[in-house]
């Protein structure tokens, strides 16, 4: 199963730490590893960033390790159709 989680990085979402542990625990939950579930995150608000893309980690510690480091980007525009797109399009 792919999964790309979508994530509001814009200056209204505070604090930032909450959508982190809130992502975390979600990424815990699922089978992480080639032939099983592979993850993506996407953030947008003025603007679309891929923080990984599926494949990109082989284990749910790695993946976890990964979401730890996710800054929020900022931005006054909150793009969330752009956002949904590029996850649906341009993820792989």
């Amino acid at each position: 199963m792919d999964i790309v989680i979508v994530l509001d990085g814009s200056n209204s979402i505070y604090p930032w730490y909450e959508v982190q542990d809130f992502l975390i625990n979600i990424l815990q939950k699922f089978y992480i590893g080639p032939g099983q579930t592979q993850v993506g995150v996407v953030q947008y608000s003025s603007s679309v960033v891929h923080e990984f893309n599926l494949g990109d980690y082989q284990t749910v510690e790695e993946v976890v390790e990964a979401a730890r480091t996710i800054d929020q980007r900022g931005g006054e525009e909150t793009r969330t159709a752009l956002g949904i797109n590029v996850a649906r399009y341009d993820s792989n």
